[in-house]
């Protein structure tokens, strides 16, 4: 009887909720993006264990995820590119895979990662659409290896 009267109590606040306003100009309040919401997440609950913006540079397990998806995004992959080479790579990771040979060099290559095809897809979803949260240190480390690079090209 409890359960009945539960959901008739939601099913009547969802009608009300969905009936026009009487006249009233109501502003359209946009809704949180769900692949933002659920990709930090899950990215945050999974990959922050070894690639943590708040570990040191010294103590990390591996580089955090801002420079994983800033070099995914200097291949110049497109949205489906990108995320079906971040969902492989996690995968089915190898170091003839890996576009972060410094990475490889100092931390190894990433143990397989046996997730979801959907988390993953948010993860990558996420990392294309936003700039994951970067240490203190982490710009000038990145020009650091990346201007030397182009100097030596």
């Amino acid at each position: 009887m409890y359960k009945l009267i539960s959901l008739l109590s939601i099913a009547l606040l969802f009608v009300q909720c969905t009936q026009p306003n009487s006249g009233e100009i109501t502003k359209e309040i946009p809704l949180p993006s769900v692949t933002k919401n659920q990709g930090e997440k899950y990215m945050r609950q999974v990959c922050y264990a070894c690639h943590n913006p708040s570990t040191s540079m010294d103590n990390r397990a591996a580089p955090p995820m801002i420079a994983i998806s800033r070099r995914y995004k200097m291949q110049g992959y497109n949205e489906q590119e990108f995320v079906n080479a971040i969902i492989d790579y996690v995968q089915h990771p190898s170091e003839e895979k890996s576009i972060m040979p410094g990475a490889v060099q100092r931390f190894g290559v990433m143990p397989n990662m046996y997730l979801e095809d959907s988390m993953l897809r948010e993860i990558a979803l996420y990392l294309y659409h936003n700039e994951p949260e970067k240490p203190d240190w982490f710009e000038a480390h990145f020009e650091q290896e990346h201007g030397q690079k182009k100097a030596n090209n």
